[in-house]
Formats: C-alpha cells, structure tokens, sequence
C-alpha cells in the first residue's frame, strides 16, 4: 500500500502582497514590457508603479529625474546595472521584489547610486550570497526598511542576526520591526561574518503513524501450516540533494536499500479509503517550521512470473514487475526512509534527520515545490 501526500515547506516564500505607495503613479492597460523615454515628459512625476509586468531592463537614463518612489515588484530584471547608472537622485524608495535577480553585485548596492534611499525591496528574488549584499548595503546611510526575505540567502540560519547587525540603523526588517533587544542580541556577529557557513540546516523529523488499515485481517485465514504474513510500514521523503553537502553516495546507498521489491504489494484504490493515514511530522530552518498531511491515495499494481521463453524484448518489458513510480526520488532529489516497523495502531517512527546544503538556489526551488511523503506497505515474499 502507498500512501502520499504533497508537504509544502515554502509558505515563507508564498508571493507578497506588494507595498506599494500612493499609486498616483500607476499605469493600468497592456502589459509593460519596456520603459522608454515617453516617461520624461512627466516632468513633476514623483511615483511611478509598473509592478506586475514583463520588464527585463530598465535603463535609469529615461526616468524622470523627479522620481522619489519606483515599484517595478513582479517583472523579468535580471540585471540592476542599467538601472544604477543614472538613477534618479532624490529617489526614496525601490522594489525589485520578485525578480529574476541573481548575481548579488555588491558594487550596485552603494550611496554612489542611491544616496538617499530609505526603502529598499529586492525580496523574492535568486540572490545567495548575503555577505556580498550587507556589504554594499552598509554603505546606505539613510536606509531604513530593507525587505530581503524569499531569497536563497535568508535560508541561512544567522540571516536576521548577521542583517540587523551588519544595518545599523535599519528599522524594519522583512516587514517585521528591529527591536533593541534583537539589535542588542545579535550585536558583533558581522565582525565574525568570515567564519560563519555559508549553508542552510533543516531537521526532518517523522514521530508517530497512525490510522493505518491492518492489511493483515483482508487476508485469508492461514492454515496450520501457513503461510503466515506480516506487513511492514515505513515512510518514505525525497530532500534536494546538494552537490557538496549529504553526498550522492549515500543518498544512492539509502535509496538503494529502500528500493521497492516485487513483493511490495499496492493496494486497489478503493480499499484505502476507511481511514486516511496520518503522519506526525516538522521541518524546522532557522524561523521555518512545516508539516504535512497525507492524502491517502494508492495505486494498483503488481509482480509478473516470467514464462520459460520470451519471444521479444517488447513481451519482457511488459512483464517486468511494476514500480510505483512514488516510490522513486524525483530528479534531483535523494529518497530518504524510516525504519520498517510492523502494524500497530500507533507505529513510532522516532525518525531525525538534519540536512545541511550549501548550495543555496536549488533548495530554494525545493521547499517552493515541497517534497513527496509516501506510507509504504511492504508484504514479505513468500
């Protein structure tokens, strides 16, 4: 028996209402795609909003000089340097959150391009390196609400910390207020920056299974010679593998011993639906904590006997024992078990595993994607 059931761990990354300003500013109609130099015929424009739209570049040389706020939240920029190169001077506030940006470039984010900005939002976006980005931060004097959550980077558990720290005079961060104690807390951990990893941490953890169907009593009564059958239950999660962090290895090694036999029996869809499966479970990173229910589906399949001959490789494929396809990691991602245990009511899994990536973007990907967690049913061949 397989039952599955979809754990998403990204509600921190869900798309953000966006913060827009007074919208005097705002253009409705078609889709926005480029900003040309139409714009500087506004000569007093001081807000300009062109969120949700497919614009890839802005180059800075076509906005109004006058321009204090510009919302760009929602489009295709994958690249701040046009837009750094003759940015409005009096600008107050600048949202490129929810992006397509990547590289961090330090050298963008400086009082050189924006001496007076105060609000600042490159959240959603693909950045990783956090240090690289504090540091050209540090140098906005008059920053003093920074939004940088939904990023690789901020899965890193000393992100808040290493920010309010490095920001000294940030008020708000991630929409959520700088206190004194957090300023007071975290205070000297940027002149420690170099030492800190650069990689995030989440501990999986699976507690207890219940409300599984004794497949054991749908059998026939053995005789008294047998054959007597015991099932075995465990749970199975796929988790992003990282190229320098868990190792292929062992993430074959343990697929490799968790692999379906022929004998793992599925049964028909309509005889698990007395009682849906549960498993107790978290996923913790840092300010991320997620768990997930299981839908109960299943899947009928089954093993083949092969005849003495087969006439052709076509007959052998269709008689190869059928894997559900559940039951394999999906591209990318390593599968991980518990212990088989036999049926109980309550079958404790007592199961941790903490996971340590390094690279940033793929597991971001992941928790916005969620994994796949499987109940397994396993009947013994005979």
């Amino acid at each position: 028996m397989v039952s599955k059931s979809k754990a998403g761990f990204g509600n921190s990354f869900a798309t953000r209402t966006t913060r827009s300003p007074r919208s005097s500013g705002t253009y409705k109609g078609p889709v926005v795609s480029l900003v040309d130099k139409g714009l500087l015929k506004f000569q007093k424009l001081e807000e300009l909003v062109l969120s949700a739209n497919r614009i890839k570049v802005v180059d800075a040389i076509n906005l109004p000089p006058t321009l204090k706020v510009l919302e760009l939240y929602g489009n295709e920029i994958t690249s701040r340097e046009s837009l750094c190169a003759h940015l409005p001077p009096g600008l107050l506030h600048l949202g490129l959150g929810h992006n397509k940006l990547l590289s961090p470039m330090e050298s963008l984010y400086t009082a050189d391009h924006w001496p007076n900005l105060i609000s600042l939002d490159l959240g959603f976006n693909d950045v990783a390196d956090l240090q690289s980005v504090l540091g050209g931060l540090c140098t906005l004097r008059r920053l003093r609400l920074l939004v940088l959550q939904g990023n690789p980077m901020a899965l890193v558990p000393y992100y808040r910390g290493l920010t309010v720290d490095s920001l000294a005079r940030l008020c708000v961060l991630d929409d959520i207020t700088v206190t004194p104690n957090e300023k007071h807390q975290f205070r000297g951990l940027s002149s420690n920056g170099d030492l800190l990893a650069h990689e995030a941490q989440l501990m999986v953890t699976i507690g207890n299974v219940t409300g599984v169907l004794d497949s054991s009593l749908l059998d026939p009564e053995p005789g008294p010679e047998g054959p007597f059958i015991s099932y075995s239950y465990y749970v199975t999660y796929d988790f992003v593998e990282d190229e320098q962090g868990e190792g292929s290895e062992f993430g074959r090694t343990l697929a490799e011993i968790i692999k379906p036999s022929p004998s793992t029996e599925l049964i028909p869809d309509g005889s698990a639906e007395e009682e849906p499966e549960e498993v107790e479970g978290s996923l913790e990173s840092g300010m991320l904590t997620e768990s997930g229910e299981l839908d109960g589906s299943t899947s009928v399949g089954g093993s083949a006997v092969l005849p003495p001959s087969v006439g052709s490789a076509e007959e052998l494929v269709k008689l190869r024992p059928h894997i559900d396809p559940r039951l394999c990691p999906s591209p990318g991602t390593v599968l991980f078990s518990t212990v088989h245990k036999p049926w109980s009511d309550v079958m404790a899994c007592n199961y941790e595993m903490q996971h340590t990536l390094r690279d940033l973007v793929p597991l971001k990907a992941f928790l916005l994607a969620g994994t796949t967690v499987t109940i397994v049913q396993e009947k013994p061949s005979l």
